[in-house]
């Protein structure tokens, strides 16, 4: 008994063409987060938040990785410049955070902080008071933030007192 010759159907793609030949907004941001991690992994943290900033454009509604990343990557370039005392650094990276769209929820009392600690010793008093507002609306009874205020008020009369007798 023969065989019979059936005629021999196309495979199918394993994706409907539209897919698999364009990637959705969705892929392009989870394949940028997966780059960015991996420079966070390998401590390249100037890569990572180049790569975040570019994932936070195509950013899908209710997804915050990205944004996490981000604030991770700022605040570890900002602690590595305070390691180095380099306060102004420090400044235009938290700065740079704080402006960010959409992080405020993300934003802690800390970051307010050492923005302010970093300003106090630019001699940039009116950021220090605004970070430092900032902090006590998000941690009320800290003493890190109420030291600090004595400090930015003794730095100001120090710095009004230097103006008065050059």
């Amino acid at each position: 008994m023969p065989l019979e010759k059936r005629p021999l159907r196309p495979l199918r793609p394993k994706f409907p063409p539209s897919l698999s030949q364009t990637p959705t907004r969705k892929s392009a941001y989870h394949h940028l987060c997966l780059d960015a991690q991996q420079f966070v992994t390998e401590k390249n943290y100037t890569t990572a938040l180049i790569v975040y900033k570019k994932a936070m454009q195509e950013i899908p509604a209710g997804d915050q990785k990205a944004l996490k990343g981000a604030c991770l990557c700022y605040r570890k370039l900002a602690l590595s410049a305070l390691k180095q005392r380099n306060f102004k650094s420090v400044q235009s990276l938290l700065q740079d955070l704080i402006t960010t769209p959409r992080v405020d929820s993300l934003l802690t009392g800390k970051d307010y902080c050492v923005l302010a600690e970093a300003a106090i010793e630019n001699k940039d008093f009116q950021q220090a008071k605004q970070a430092l507002e900032k902090a006590l609306m998000l941690q009320p009874e800290s003493r890190e933030i109420n030291q600090l205020n004595k400090r930015l008020k003794a730095e100001q009369l120090h710095q009004e007192m230097k103006n008065l007798y050059p």
